[in-house]
Parts: C-alpha cells; structure tokens; sequence
C-alpha cells in the first residue's frame, strides 16, 4: 500500500526551526516529528535564509512550489515545434527529447521541461 503524502505543517515547520536553534541533529528533530529524516533535510535546504533556517521561509518557499504548478506546451511556440519534429522526424522518446533539450540549452530555463510535459 503506497503511503500518503503530506505536507509539512507551519507548527512543525517551527518545531524544525526551534530543533535546530537547540542543537538538535536533523535525525532528533525527524523523530520528534514523526517524519522521515530526509524530508527535515530538504526543508531545512529549502527554507534556508544565509545560514539559517527560517520557518516563515520555508512556509513561503512551499507556497510557491505549490502556485507554480505544471507547464504546459503552447500549440505553436517554438519549443512545441521543436519537440513535435524530434517526436515525428527522429523518433525520439520524451526521455530524450527533455535531456537533448538540457543539453543544447544549459542556460535557457524556458527549453528545460521535463518528460512528463512532453507527455
């Protein structure tokens, strides 16, 4: 049975800040939560302000995430028409279409879209 997810709550986003303020190890604060340690960690990297972590942060930092939401592929633009031709003429997967795309295009975040958008 696959577990279900859930999202940190702003209590325990706090708990995480006054763990850390305390000395606590990232592996105390997870078991104090009832979380996996892993996912403390990527909280702590996510809501990190200089060196510190700050709950508030972290809270705006996971709205974010959430707003953003999916990309979609606009009938017409030019990557639309980039990934159709690499799908019609050369056949390629969307794994390697998504990974050509990277390549040719390291600093151009616009041509970054992952497999499941070329979907």
């Amino acid at each position: 049975m696959a577990r279900k997810y859930r999202q940190l709550m702003p209590d325990q986003r706090n708990q995480i800040q006054r763990g850390l303020n305390q000395g606590l190890s990232i592996r105390g604060i997870a078991r104090q939560l009832g979380r996996s340690p892993s996912t403390i960690s990527r909280e702590i990297q996510r809501g990190r302000v200089e060196e510190t972590y700050d709950a508030v942060c972290g809270r705006e930092e996971a709205q974010r995430r959430r707003r953003k939401g999916v990309r979609k592929l606009t009938e017409g633009s030019p990557l639309t028409l980039a990934v159709t031709h690499a799908i019609l003429q050369r056949k390629w997967s969307p794994e390697q279409i998504a990974g050509r795309l990277r390549m040719d295009y390291p600093e151009d975040k616009q041509w970054h879209v992952s497999h499941e958008t070329i979907y």
